[in-house]
C-alpha cells in the first residue's frame, strides 16, 4: 500500500503545475497541490489538489477554491473488554470547498468543508478545518491545518509544483 501511494503522489505532482504568485497566494485560475501528514486518532496522509473558480471578494484579499482529496488512515481501536489494540485501516475520496482570506503577502489563510465517502469503517468522511499556507517562493509553500478531515485533528504538508517537491 505504501508503494501505491507513493507512485500515485508521484504521479498526481508530476502533472499539477502550481501558479500561485507569492503576492496573490490564491487567486482565480490557480491550481495546488498538497501532500499533508496529519494525528489524531491514527496517523492520516492526504493528497489534496484545489482550484480558485473566484477571486476579488472583500478589497481583493478573499477568493473561493474547490476541489479533493484522497485520505488514507492507519488507526488503533482498543477493545476494553479484551484489553486488546486491532489496527485497522481507512481510505476515503472528499470533495472539497474553500474560503480563503490573505492577511498579509506571502500568507493564504483558509476555512475549508468537504464530505466523502470511501472504506473508513463506520465512519462518513467529513472535512471541517482551519488553514494556511505560507508560501517561500511562486510555486513553493508549506501549509498546516487544525480541525477534522479523516481521523485527524492536526495536518502539515507541502504545496507545489513537480519541481519544487521532487
Amino acid at each position: 500500500m505504501k508503494k501505491l501511494f507513493t507512485l500515485v503522489l508521484v504521479s498526481v505532482i508530476s502533472l499539477i503545475s502550481v501558479n500561485a504568485n507569492a503576492s496573490e497566494a490564491f487567486a482565480k485560475g490557480d491550481i495546488v497541490a498538497s501532500v499533508q501528514v496529519g494525528i489524531g486518532s491514527g496517523f492520516a496522509q492526504r493528497l489534496v489538489g484545489e482550484y480558485c473558480v473566484v477571486d476579488g471578494w472583500l478589497d481583493d484579499k478573499a477568493s473561493l477554491g474547490v476541489g479533493a482529496s484522497i485520505n488514507s488512515n492507519i488507526y488503533f481501536d482498543y477493545y476494553y473488554i479484551t484489553t486488546r489494540t486491532v489496527s485497522n485501516y481507512g481510505i476515503s475520496l472528499t470533495a472539497n470547498c474553500s474560503f480563503h482570506y490573505q492577511f498579509v503577502d506571502k500568507l493564504d489563510t483558509y476555512v475549508t468543508a468537504g464530505v466523502g465517502a470511501g472504506y473508513v469503517p463506520g465512519i462518513v468522511d467529513y472535512i471541517g478545518l482551519v488553514g494556511a499556507r505560507y508560501y517561500f517562493t511562486d510555486n513553493f509553500a508549506v501549509n498546516g491545518e487544525v480541525g477534522y478531515t479523516n481521523l485527524s485533528y492536526l495536518n502539515v504538508g507541502v504545496v507545489g509544483d513537480s519541481d519544487s517537491i521532487l
